[in-house]
């Protein structure tokens, strides 16, 4: 890393701890949030703090979207966060950089009661397009918008579950 002020320093190591998120997109965060004027830093900033007080607020289940890429899924108090799909089903890029999204099936339970409740999730990695291989070596003009499931225990399942788990190691997208 470039030397910077101390302050900037602890920013960037803050966000290159964000799964998905390596050193260069933390930079380049960084310098975005330090653009910000102070009313939008702050509105960040409650952002991120409120984030998970939409679970402790009652909700069982949060979808988050719009970052084009594949980002982890938390259990938070026993509730699910999906914090981005991907792109799924985007109409506006015949090749996403990112061809990894997901299906993810929610278990609920509706009691005798009437309550609904959450009770679990399986996650199914996934290609944006019917055209895994094309999608894999980033030809030109992939994405065909039928995601499908990739292959269980191939690499591209590995690497699109490992982006869900937050363990993924590979270049920033």
């Amino acid at each position: 890393m470039k030397y910077y002020a101390k302050p900037l320093t602890k920013l960037i190591s803050e966000l290159s701890k964000l799964p998905g998120i390596g050193g260069k997109s933390a930079q380049r965060l960084a310098f975005h949030i330090l653009s910000l004027s102070d009313e939008e830093a702050g509105a960040l900033a409650d952002a991120i703090k409120d984030a998970k007080s939409i679970i402790d607020a009652g909700a069982d289940i949060v979808y988050g979207s719009h970052p084009h890429c594949l980002q982890p899924v938390e259990v938070y108090n026993g509730k699910l966060i999906m914090y981005s799909l991907g792109n799924w089903v985007f109409g506006g890029s015949t090749s996403p950089s990112d061809c990894d999204t997901a299906i993810i099936q929610v278990s609920v339970k509706r009691d005798l009661d009437g309550t609904v409740s959450y009770e679990g999730f399986d996650l199914i990695p996934c290609c944006v397009s019917s055209a895994i291989d094309a999608a894999n070596n980033k030809e030109a003009s992939y994405n065909d918008y039928c995601p499908t499931p990739y292959d269980k225990g191939s690499p591209e399942y590995e690497r699109a579950l490992s982006k869900l788990t937050g363990s993924f190691t590979g270049p920033d997208i």
